[in-house]
């Protein structure tokens, strides 16, 4: 299983602004972004527009934290579960000032 389609964080502290995740896939977990283990990822400022993957089209937060703020979420597709982020275990996720439109599961 491939997890993280454009980017797999396992530990330490990301921060992306102003950048744009397009036409990322994955056939496992997170087509543009994968969380790991204590990971403090701050996304700010970014668009998601058309990722596909087997679970959660553009975040998956495992056991990490993610704040999310000023971005926009489009056009995002899943086969299985949660057409845009997964948050699971004991993964923090702050959402502010985001859209999401037109997501798919």
């Amino acid at each position: 299983m491939e997890d993280g389609g454009a980017v797999k964080l396992n530990g330490g502290k990301v921060i992306i602004e102003n950048c744009q995740f397009t036409d990322n896939k994955s056939n496992g977990r997170g087509a543009c972004i994968y969380c790991n283990l204590n990971t403090k990822t701050t996304v700010f400022n970014t668009q998601f527009f058309n990722n596909q993957s087997r679970e959660s089209a553009c975040i998956h937060n495992f056991n990490a934290r993610v704040e999310i703020s000023g971005s926009e979420f489009y056009d995002n597709q899943v086969k299985l579960n949660a057409s845009t982020i997964i948050n699971h275990k004991r993964a923090r996720l702050l959402i502010r000032d985001t859209v999401f439109k037109n997501n798919a599961a």
